[in-house]
């Protein structure tokens, strides 16, 4: 649920930069996407392990990527929020890749 949470979340991420931050503003457009991305191969890696575990290895880079766009460009207590669900989300699968990707 958390992980579904934080997509949603992100679809406003181009609201949350600081005024008159071009840049900003792009980086958490591309977190976004790089997180929607990263949902739509989890759904097509197919069910065996061998196929999901990197498409999960996958997506906690870009959680952690997106965390730090987050720590970097948002503003207010949406910065806090925004990393906090991201990090709790990247270590949701940790320990998931921990207990069912071991050699995988």
């Amino acid at each position: 649920m958390r992980i579904q949470l934080a997509a949603i979340l992100l679809v406003s991420a181009p609201a949350l930069a600081a005024p008159g931050d071009e840049a900003c503003k792009r980086d958490l457009f591309m977190a976004d996407a790089a997180i929607s991305g990263s949902f739509r191969n989890m759904e097509f890696s197919g069910a065996k392990p061998e196929q999901q575990c990197p498409a999960w290895r996958r997506h906690v880079e870009a959680l952690r990527k997106a965390s730090a766009t987050y720590g970097r460009c948002a503003v207010g207590p949406v910065k806090a929020g925004k990393t906090s669900e991201l990090n709790g989300s990247a270590a949701d699968f940790q320990r998931l890749i921990a207990e069912r990707c071991k050699g995988k």
